[in-house]
């Protein structure tokens, strides 16, 4: 197993925008090697900033990779306000 963790920030005029697209990033269960996701929302801290977490579980990081190199993410990612968000990915093996 294989997990990865993806800590975003933006504005918070932006993070209903944020939260909308990430609404069904869950649906990718025809994706190879995907097992699961979670978005999270933080429900205290900055006012001006918002904070997210947004989860996924995978077979393997190989399937992570294919995921990363396919075109259905370049589809999720277009015209994304990159420059808007904060991203700070972090990748994890499963030891138990």
């Amino acid at each position: 197993m294989y997990v990865v963790i993806n800590r975003l920030a933006c504005p918070a005029g932006y993070a209903d925008h944020l939260e909308r697209a990430f609404r069904h990033a869950g649906n990718m269960q025809g994706v190879q090697g995907f097992v699961s996701f979670m978005f999270l929302r933080q429900d205290e801290g900055e006012t001006e900033r918002r904070h997210f977490v947004a989860i996924t579980t995978w077979e393997s990081s190989r399937s992570y990779e294919g995921w990363l190199k396919s075109e259905a993410f370049a589809n999720v990612h277009a015209g994304a306000e990159a420059s808007l968000i904060e991203s700070t990915v972090e990748r994890y093996d499963v030891l138990a």
